[in-house]
């Protein structure tokens, strides 16, 4: 079935077997629906920390997603998925204007601009580029409303800002729908705020919510 595939794909990438996931995503690529393929070529990409395997298998996801891109050239979720890679292969330049390429947009529909905004405004989320990030995401959450993941974000943008405890406030309401990067990212402002042992139990519930070492 489609959801056994899924989890045989995950599952080798997670092994770092990443040569076999791909192997049964190509012999199946047919099953799932364009972008979920994408997706979950990066999400395998993302696993492996054996260099040579990793050099292999991200020659690999480009040529899947240049594939995808000639399917489907006007494809949004593509355009993501596409500036995640670039991010992930060390070209974070290349991600950043693809991001902006797309915000300059006038056709993106308001709920789409805005994760745009929240995935940009990330990128920026560092004290030489927290002004610009500042407003890209406080545009996001005018659009959508105070969601956590945008919260996360602002969270993060605010500790480049030098706003800690602004961040601490942020990054505990974006918890209230938790991953493991929210906690590690809480974690670091509750640190940065001087609670130490408050950054500890951040950073237990970081672990305790799949965070490993790879990810770290």
């Amino acid at each position: 079935s489609g959801d056994g595939l899924v989890a045989r794909i995950e599952f080798l990438g997670r092994q770092g077997r990443g040569g076999e996931a791909l192997d049964l995503l190509q012999a199946n690529w047919e099953i799932f629906p364009l972008e979920r393929a994408a997706a979950l070529a990066i999400q395998v990409s993302r696993n492996q920390t054996d260099e040579t395997t990793a050099a292999s298998v991200m020659e690999r996801v480009a040529e899947i997603l240049a594939k995808a891109r000639r399917v489907d050239p006007g494809s949004l979720v593509l355009k993501l998925l596409d500036a995640e890679f670039l991010s992930l292969n060390g070209r974070p330049q290349e991600s950043e204007t693809i991001y902006r390429e797309l915000l300059a947009a006038k056709d993106l529909p308001p709920v789409q601009s805005a994760i745009v905004a929240n995935n940009l405004a990330f990128f920026l989320a560092k004290p030489a580029t927290a002004t610009d990030a500042r407003k890209i995401i406080d545009s996001a959450i005018e659009q959508l409303g105070p969601l956590p993941d945008l919260l996360d974000t602002r969270g993060l943008v605010r500790l480049a800002e030098g706003d800690k405890q602004g961040a601490v406030e942020d990054l505990r309401e974006a918890i209230l729908s938790p991953s493991s990067l929210k906690y590690l990212h809480l974690a670091s402002a509750e640190l940065a705020a001087g609670d130490r042992a408050a950054a500890g139990a951040a950073l237990e519930k970081a672990r305790k919510n799949g965070l490993g070492k790879i990810r770290l």
